[in-house]
């Protein structure tokens, strides 16, 4: 896919070179026009020639000479092109509204990557521990979700507190029965891994409550400096989504209707890629608080065998970095995106770049960090569902 994508913009910015995008101005309304043909059928030379000049012919009528507009046949690779124009749009724009339906619940207003960093779309939320407001779209499915959530969180803890209680009892038994030294040096020191998971049991929920408030609130910070920094109350990406559509329709020729095709097909990609992976994130999210008693349950056991408990290890991982990938994208997309605003508004498709390389900025926090998840997907490793 990473082949295909500098591909594809290898041959949109060679095609820009050498062949600027030019703006077809709008045609002015001038009431019912007539074609070239039917024009020029009994027209005086002076007639054809103003025609074949300005596009333009000169009646007589009731109130004197009038100049109209005539319309030129359209050729047939202008045809060919407007029907390859409104079949490669058909799938991108299906895709806009129904992400667009998802989140809104209509399709008037557009579905954005900028709008789901900031938290404006509850759906995506992860923070299973409030209640969202009723006004919100979607509240009652999401309400519903979440207490589903906190209902299977505490049938499997109280699950989970009747193994350790068991585990208990087991540790007792066989330091009650073992003569050997070492064999009761090794399940004293169980014992204090047993306590450990005591203490994971009843706090690890306050855990990702603390995490989720600190994401949120390094999240909010950049919120805010993104609506200080932003004039207007469109977003730069909005304003690409417009801009690309606008011009698809507006494009004169077939190699600058390319380009704006490309251009938006490769902007809904991603946003789709976006949806598809934070939609995704919920459930996963949703999915480890559930089963994070059972870590606890597994934590003397673990420890006793290596000293490293793997289940726990493996589930900090994958949490955290569920829960601070939104603040990772977010940073990224305020300094490479938003920050280039202006860049982008004259040049869309370096818009499309910065968008395919969040997912190797995204990369670099990882390594830094040395964080290494098996499950928490990025952008690169997010695929689109295959219909076949």
């Amino acid at each position: 896919m990473k082949k295909t994508i500098a591909i594809f913009l290898s041959i949109l910015i060679i095609l820009n070179l050498y062949n600027p995008i030019a703006k077809a101005e709008t045609p002015i309304d001038l009431g019912e026009t007539e074609t070239m043909h039917q024009e020029a059928a009994g027209q005086s030379p002076d007639n054809l020639e103003s025609i074949m000049e300005n596009g333009t012919v000169t009646t007589n009528g009731e109130n004197g000479a009038d100049s109209k507009e005539v319309k030129m046949p359209t050729t047939w690779p202008d045809g060919i092109t407007n029907v390859l124009k409104v079949v490669l749009l058909i799938f991108p724009m299906l895709a806009n509204n129904i992400m667009s339906l998802i989140v809104y619940g209509n399709m008037d207003e557009v579905f954005t990557i900028q709008k789901l960093l900031a938290n404006e779309y509850a759906i995506f939320d992860i923070n299973f521990f409030k209640t969202t407001d009723e006004n919100v779209n979607h509240a009652e499915t999401i309400n519903i979700i979440r207490q589903s959530v906190a209902t299977w969180y505490v049938a499997v803890r109280n699950i989970s507190a009747i193994g350790i209680a068991i585990v208990l009892i087991y540790i007792g038994i066989r330091m009650a029965i073992s003569t050997v030294a070492d064999v009761k040096a090794k399940y004293k020191k169980m014992l204090v891994f047993w306590f450990e998971s005591i203490a994971l049991l009843f706090l690890l929920h306050f855990f990702v409550l603390i995490a989720l408030n600190i994401a949120g609130t390094i999240n909010d910070l950049m919120i805010n400096t993104m609506q200080n920094m932003n004039g207007s109350n469109i977003g730069i990406e909005e304003e690409l989504i417009d801009n690309v559509a606008e011009n698809v329709n507006r494009a004169e020729g077939a190699i600058n209707t390319l380009i704006y095709l490309i251009l938006y097909c490769m902007l809904v990609y991603y946003e789709m890629k976006f949806f598809i992976m934070y939609f995704y994130r919920v459930l996963r999210v949703g999915f480890y608080i559930v089963i994070a008693p059972l870590v606890c349950l597994t934590y003397p056991i673990d420890r006793l065998g290596d000293g490293r408990a793997q289940a726990f290890k493996n589930w900090f991982t994958e949490i955290t970095m569920e829960i601070f990938l939104q603040s990772i994208h977010l940073g990224i997309y305020i300094v490479f995106i938003f920050s280039a605003g202006e860049i982008i508004r004259q040049a869309p498709f370096l818009g499309i770049i910065f968008l395919a390389a969040l997912g190797n900025g995204e990369k670099i926090v990882r390594n830094i960090f040395k964080i290494k998840p098996k499950f928490a997907k990025g952008i690169s490793e997010t695929k689109l569902p295959k219909l076949g």
